[in-house]
């Protein structure tokens, strides 16, 4: 079994590598999985109606990304999952995570479920990744490199940043309002790129910020508006803040800092 934790069944759309279906691969890869960044992919559940892959659950030895029927894509580092339950014919990753399967048995599912946490511990105990300086930032809404949906980057890229290679970008925020994450934030180690839901879009270097600053649910740099009606929490709005003014002062040590809320 190569040390891989799930079993196949094609009758179920249940595929395990080496025996993934190339072009089931190939559109769960432009759809939901990090190719690039990610490309063991070890575990992949068709979940589409007609069998066509962009849709389902995918799992490497870094991650378990997913895209459902109904609702954005996701995705979790493995060495930061410590349940993965069936539930209902679904499996849930904790309060604010899961997957609804439509095709798969209880048995199926709790399969992949036990696989997901016996990768998850051993995730835990490997060596961990080059830190990424945004990683305090977590909410459903944030995604952090190297574990950030294919489609939503893309889109991302395509709306508010173009010409900012993939590889680049470290944190996606997604204040869009169907999860296309068409509107939001890019953060990388030299700048960021925002667009609000009725703005235009903004491009900065972060040697050009010298303020960040944030009210109940709005995000500025330099006193001006940056994004507006931001869904987060405040407590995480101001760690997103917090990580942007750490980040900027190391391009000029004049930074004027974070002075909390407006």
């Amino acid at each position: 079994m190569n040390g891989i934790p799930f079993y196949a069944d094609s009758r179920r759309s249940i595929y395990v590598a080496p025996e993934i279906a190339p072009q089931k691969l190939r559109k769960a890869v432009r759809g939901y999985i990090p190719w690039e960044a990610d490309p063991e992919v070890i575990l992949l559940v068709d979940d589409t109606v007609c069998g066509g892959g962009g849709n389902g659950l995918a799992v490497t030895r870094k991650a378990v990304y997913g895209k459902p029927l109904c609702g954005s894509s996701f995705a979790i580092p493995l060495a930061e999952i410590e349940v993965a339950e069936e539930r209902n014919y679904s499996i849930f990753f904790g309060p604010h995570c899961s997957y609804h399967f439509s095709g798969l048995s209880r048995a199926d599912i709790r399969m992949i479920g036990d696989g997901i946490l016996r990768l998850a511990e051993t995730a835990r105990r490997e060596p961990h990744a080059p830190h990424n300086p945004f990683a305090a930032c977590r909410a459903d809404s944030i995604f952090l490199a190297p574990f950030i949906p294919v489609e939503k980057l893309k889109n991302a890229l395509g709306a508010y940043a173009p010409g900012t290679p993939e590889k680049d970008v470290l944190l996606l925020l997604d204040i869009s309002v169907f999860g296309s994450a068409k509107a939001g934030l890019l953060l990388t180690q030299n700048g960021l790129c925002a667009r609000d839901t009725a703005s235009d879009s903004l491009r900065i270097a972060f040697s050009n910020i010298r303020s960040c600053r944030r009210n109940e649910r709005d995000l500025f740099l330099n006193e001006l508006p940056c994004l507006k009606r931001i869904a987060l929490k405040s407590d995480v709005l101001q760690t997103l803040c917090d990580a942007i003014d750490a980040h900027a002062r190391q391009f000029h040590p004049e930074f004027s800092g974070n002075q909390g809320t407006v």
